[in-house]
């Protein structure tokens, strides 16, 4: 695995207060490319550099819009970072676009800054240091997840104090802690997509988890179409793989430049999911003048992707300034996310950044108005096995990996978590065309007890008989009928099935005529008389015969081979035994089972061709094997 640490460094500042002049005077690179940047000279889109270290990394820089227009694009860029420069123009100071970018890095939150005071070079030392304690004031009561942040005056048009900010950004870059997703599936949100000549689509973005290499496999999300990495750059350099925190340029084989948009995203197969209904924590800014009511329309804004989102709220009716809230929110279109994923909501009219927070889930259960937000907790602060058991409980079932995928964790917590459950009967898993799926134990015994409902009705209607055929619980599949006996939720008889505490209710006259059945079959051996013949035999028992007949067949003690002809389930054994010791010769006859059965044929040929019929034998040309 690489070890190494990358750092996205990101701008952030009101427009015009000299980011893409600073980043240029860095990095040598001028970030804004479109003529109608250079013709108003602002920023529109991401601009993108790269700050070579002493330890001969690369720290990529993003350079994002000051303007209040371009706020999304400053979202798509934000996203990604890992390391703020903010700049603050010293003859002007925190400006409102200065505010609103400071809040968006807190909801994301961002941890590591630098504070560059630019155009020091335009005011008086008395001047920079009233600036400097104005900034750190607001930053000591508004922003206290930077207030400690490094602020340093620079001019990019003299070079004053350059060097003091680079050693800031380099002491900042290589002293990170590690990526915590480093470890995860790979993940790259896509913010620039275009065709080059021989090569064909090409996206950049920056890696947000794990890391690719060239020939392996990927999905382009929310679409689902599969592609191949061909090539890998990272600041115009060739390379055979790409990491968390690096910046990226990705040759996609056998995706059109129609088919991928900025905004999708790019990742390991099975490892994201397409959300419409997101469980989430939402966490209104301290600086927010608006009421967010339950029902609004807002922006939602992750990773490099934005969509119109309807806030359910199920505790309260609206949200204030600095207030928390598990809520929910229902995307206008389907976004790519994970668990613990950061967003920000911005006020659908005026547009103003209002909120952010962390996903919890990306496919909600259903809630109801002033229902206990237990779930929600579990979600948000639970540990890995609660968090199985929440997920699980809510959908009843779900697929292995689609439940792995919704917890987000590849780790071995996971799987040590789910062996746990498994082994303590509290999950159970059952094999399927579309891989294993997890079914709780609480979906279970819910199951059963409509189950017994089910088997109370049968008996009421059938009370001779000894439980409910299989064959007639249509929708309840075997595996589950056999896990519910296993936990003694319901036991069977054959291929019947009953409640734990079924008693057989019947009476003395019923079982006086089964008795005279069985007997009379048994005597009869592979002979036995037609069902006509023997309903003549009780002609005086009238309904009792039909009763104690239908008992005895669901109880598989007689066994009906037509309309007519029946044997006794014993009798029925020993002929299937006598089938089995003939096939040791090879393949059966007709006469050679009816000789050896000391009957006719009608009786033989009644018996091949049941065990046909319950996929026992098959006839190859005129002979019958075992299947």
């Amino acid at each position: 695995m690489n070890k190494q640490n990358y750092t996205i460094i990101g701008t952030a500042g009101h427009v015009d207060h000299g980011k893409t002049t600073l980043i240029k005077a860095l990095t040598g690179i001028d970030t804004d490319k479109l003529k109608e940047e250079k013709k108003r000279g602002i920023t529109i889109e991401l601009g993108y550099a790269y700050l070579d270290l002493p330890n001969g990394q690369k720290a990529g820089i993003i350079d994002v819009p000051g303007h209040e227009k371009f706020i999304k694009n400053m979202l798509a860029g934000a996203s990604t970072i890992s390391l703020a420069l903010i700049i603050i123009a010293a003859d002007e100071g925190i400006m409102p676009q200065t505010r609103e970018h400071l809040d968006i890095l807190s909801l994301l939150s961002i941890k590591k800054a630098v504070i560059a005071l630019t155009k020091a070079d335009t005011v008086e030392i008395d001047w920079l240091d009233m600036a400097k304690e104005e900034i750190r004031t607001e930053l000591d009561k508004n922003y206290t997840f930077i207030k400690n942040a490094e602020i340093i005056p620079v001019s990019a048009h003299t070079g004053y104090g350059m060097d003091s900010l680079k050693k800031s950004l380099f002491n900042l870059a290589q002293n990170a802690a590690g990526h915590p997703k480093a470890s995860a599936p790979f993940r790259l949100p896509i913010n620039k997509t275009f065709s080059s000549d021989g090569f064909g689509t090409v996206v950049t973005g920056t890696v947000t988890d794990g890391s690719i290499s060239v020939g392996d496999e990927v999905i382009l999300y929310p679409k689902g179409i599969s592609s191949k990495i061909r090539f890998i750059q990272n600041h115009a350099k060739k390379v055979d793989t790409i990491y968390t925190g690096q910046r990226a340029a990705i040759n996609l084989g056998g995706i059109s430049l129609e088919q991928v948009q900025k905004g999708d995203t790019i990742a390991i197969a099975n490892s994201m999911r397409a959300a419409t209904k997101i469980d989430v924590k939402i966490n209104v800014l301290s600086s927010c003048n608006r009421e967010i009511i339950d029902k609004s329309k807002l922006h939602f804004h992750s990773g490099t992707a934005n969509t119109l989102a309807k806030l359910l709220l199920f505790d309260r009716t609206s949200l204030k300034k600095g207030e928390s809230a598990y809520a929910q929110l229902l995307l206008d279109e389907p976004m790519t996310l994970r668990f613990k994923d950061k967003f920000v909501l911005r006020f659908y009219s005026p547009l103003e950044t209002v909120a952010g927070g962390v996903v919890l889930d990306t496919e909600g259960a259903r809630y109801k108005k002033g229902e206990d937000l237990a779930a929600f907790k579990i979600k948000d602060e639970g540990g890995m096995r609660e968090r199985i058991e929440r997920v699980v409980y809510e959908r009843q079932s779900i697929n292995l990996a689609d439940l792995r995928t919704r917890l987000f964790d590849e780790s071995a917590e996971f799987d040590k978590e789910m062996a746990y459950l498994i082994k303590a009967e509290k999950m159970f898993l059952m094999a399927g065309a579309k891989g294993e799926t997890v079914i709780g134990v609480q979906f279970l015994k819910s199951l059963s007890d409509k189950l017994i409902k089910i088997l109370d009705e049968y008996l009421n209607k059938n009370p001779l008989v000894n439980g409910m055929p299989k064959a007639k619980l249509n929708g309840i599949d075997n595996k589950i009928l056999e896990i519910m006996h296993n936990l003694k939720l319901i036991k069977f008889e054959g291929d019947a099935v009953k409640r734990v505490d079924f008693v057989s209710s019947v009476g003395v006259r019923h079982q006086r005529i089964c008795d005279g059945i069985e007997k009379r079959l048994k005597n009869s051996g592979f002979t036995t008389p037609s069902l006509d013949d023997l309903r003549g035999e009780f002609i005086n028992e009238g309904k009792f015969f039909k009763e104690s007949f239908d008992m005895l067949v669901s109880d598989k003690k007689v066994v009906m081979l037509t309309a007519q002809v029946m044997m006794s389930g014993e009798y029925y054994q020993k002929a299937l035994d006598i089938f089995k010791e003939l096939f040791k010769n090879g393949p059966v006859v007709l006469g050679d089972f009816r000789d050896k059965l000391g009957t006719s044929r009608k009786y033989a040929l009644a018996l091949l061709e049941h065990f046909d019929l319950k996929k026992i034998t098959k006839m190859i040309e005129d002979a019958r094997v075992l299947c």
